[in-house]
């Protein structure tokens, strides 16, 4: 400051708005006396550089304060220009703007006002007067009770009352406690352990974190032999940890293609593309695809299509030019899910090969021709949506008219062994006519090709999907795995709260080589049947001793319910009867009155109840 003239940012500017508090820093350096004549009148604009980006439009804003007009004043006899520079940029005005000891000198001009929140005599008579909590009083008296017999370190503890310490550096004595480098020594013992742990890895202080986090937290103060080993058997049986964490590692499950049919129209897929505009009264699509030729119907139909009107659908479309398929190949909608479609099915003599639940790629293929097709639509729809179901002969003529990418053939060519005529006037050439014997040939050799591409294809998509993947755990009939609900509806405010996974649940049957059959309560209405990658392994608890959490509600369709245990009473409450619950998974003290309507789903506990004490009140069901 000695060096040169130097002008201070003073305590009135901080009132000023943040533009006018900056702007008086360029005026005081255009009006500098040092430069001021060479400035004042220039025919040169000289350029200003600030990192306030603001000041930019200071020369050419129209609404000025009266400050602001005062300066403008001031100004106008110079020919400058404000530009902005970030102030990674502006690095020497940004040093020389800042103290050279911001924490020595004499203090002039700092403005900071130094307040003590908390005396140091007080801060200091509170630590004196910390005590452990009760807690960490039954830790440590449980560590001095049962050191002293423990296997590993009873010898340690004699050896060191013997003064014997010139072989034991590490160790040291204190308060009837034996420290290994500073650590206490844990003896072994499960209910210590687990006591340790709950205050190191489930209190909400210690946060439910993994194996590494826990083992640096417990490490700050215990030591024990295969402690990490320990942490990691604790961590692997808490059932918070395995219902709420995420997986961090790449999905279960290969890809498994389903078998290349042999010819055109025995296995096909079916799906619906549902929810559109209204079009002559039609808001849905039925999509039947070959899973051969990739020839497709688009049948335009509604939402609330039943199982009757899905049969009706196929026999119209399918059945009647191309026969019965050996099998079909649909996603696990309600509409296919149904008996009486099944039995249909059934009576037809076709096998229904159903995707597994909420795992479409059984039936990816369908989905992939309903995302062309509803970018068909949107190219020709017209702008109220409301013409699409008179497009649907169209786009399926241009669909089946395209080559698929999978058969290198187009789905008319493959079905009909010809192309069809776009336009009529186009000479036709009979120069190239084929015998039929050659045709027929041509065709078994086109389908051969066909089926080869296909297998090609396949593998090729198994060998990336494969890398996205890692092979699913093995499991057989009466394992318990835990179920994601990534694809359950709950009523909980946000997915991104709730549960990761429900269960355990046993395996009932094994579908296929990657689905298995749940045992799930009948409370869940949805199919028992899971693909491989919603499903996690489920270990039995290695830890003695610890109770096992409550379960959550079981979901039903849009809500969920409490699963019912048994019946504990009932009575007649205000001209309504109710029952005493005892929820599955919670203890006595947990058990509410709840009304008979309130418990459409625990019929046979009811009835148990009031097998055994048929005297107490009951009555029918409104």
């Amino acid at each position: 400051m000695e060096l040169g003239s130097v002008s201070q940012f003073l305590c009135y500017l901080t009132l000023f708005p943040l533009v006018d508090s900056q702007l008086p820093a360029s005026i005081w350096l255009i009006r500098h006396q040092h430069w001021r004549h060479y400035l004042e009148f220039s025919s040169h604009p000289t350029i200003v550089f600030t990192d306030h980006k603001n000041l930019e439009y200071f020369t050419t804003t129209r609404n000025l304060s009266r400050r602001q007009v005062r300066w403008a004043e001031i100004l106008g006899d110079y020919n400058f220009k404000i530009e902005y520079r970030p102030g990674k940029k502006n690095g020497a005005a940004d040093a020389l703007s800042r103290k050279d000891n911001p924490c020595g000198g004499d203090g002039r001009g700092d403005k900071t006002t130094s307040m003590t929140l908390l005396d140091p005599q007080v801060f200091l008579s509170a630590l004196s007067t910390y005590t452990l909590g009760p807690e960490d009083q039954a830790i440590t008296e449980s560590i001095k009770q049962l050191l002293p017999t423990d296997t590993h370190f009873g010898p340690t503890l004699a050896t060191m009352d013997k003064q014997q310490v010139s072989t034991l550096d590490k160790y040291t004595l204190a308060d009837g406690m034996l420290f290994y480098e500073g650590l206490i020594c844990v003896p072994d013992d499960k209910g210590l352990k687990k006591k340790i742990l709950e205050e190191c890895h489930d209190a909400p202080a210690a946060g439910h974190f993994g194996i590494a986090k826990t083992h640096e937290l417990v490490t700050r103060n215990y030591h024990w032999p295969n402690l990490r080993q320990y942490i990691k058997s604790y961590i692997a049986g808490c059932d918070v940890c395995i219902r709420n964490k995420n997986d961090h590692h790449k999905p279960y499950g290969l890809l498994a293609p389903l078998p290349v049919p042999e010819q055109p129209w025995v296995s096909i897929s079916v799906d619906f593309i549902t929810h559109l505009p209204a079009s002559k009264g039609f808001t849905a699509i039925c999509v039947f695809v070959d899973r051969f030729s990739k020839m497709a119907y688009f049948v335009a139909t509604h939402d609330e299509i039943d199982a009757e009107g899905t049969v009706d659908l196929f026999t119209k479309h399918i059945f009647s030019n191309h026969g019965l398929p050996d099998d079909i190949v649909s996603d696990r909608g309600s509409t296919f899910i149904s008996k009486f479609t099944r039995a249909i099915m059934k009576g037809l003599g076709i096998d229904q090969k159903l995707s597994t639940s909420f795992h479409p790629q059984t039936d990816g293929q369908t989905e992939r021709i309903n995302s062309i097709l509803e970018q068909y639509l949107r190219c020709y729809v017209n702008y109220q949506q409301s013409n699409w179901s008179d497009m649907l002969p169209i786009a399926q003529f241009a669909y089946n008219n395209s080559k698929h990418s999978s058969t290198n053939e187009t789905p008319f060519h493959a079905v009909y062994g010809c192309h069809p005529r776009l336009s009529v006037s186009l000479p036709r050439s009979n120069k190239h006519t084929t015998p039929a014997t050659d045709r027929l040939a041509k065709m078994n050799q086109v389908h051969l090709d066909m089926k080869d591409a296909i297998l090609a294809t396949q593998e090729t998509h198994k060998k990336y999907y494969d890398q996205r993947t890692i092979p699913a755990p093995s499991y057989k009939i009466g394992d318990q795995v835990w179920l994601s609900t990534k694809n359950l509806k709950t009523q909980r405010p946000t997915k991104k709260l709730d549960h990761r996974r429900i269960g355990p649940f046993k395996i009932t049957a094994t579908i296929g080589t990657r689905a298995y059959r749940l045992e799930l309560p009948p409370t869940m209405h949805i199919h028992p049947v899971f693909h491989t990658n919603l499903l996690t392994p489920y270990q039995p608890d290695p830890i003695e001793g610890r109770p096992p959490k409550p379960q959550p509600p079981t979901y039903v369709e849009d809500h969920y319910e409490y699963e019912v245990d048994f019946i504990v009473d009932s009575r007649i409450h205000r001209r309504r009867l109710q029952y005493l619950v005892h929820w599955k998974g919670y203890t006595s003290m947990d058990r509410t009155w709840e009304p008979l309507d309130n418990l459409d789903n625990a019929t046979e506990a009811i009835e148990d109840f009031h097998r055994q004490h048929p005297e107490r009140p009951r009555g029918a069901r409104p």
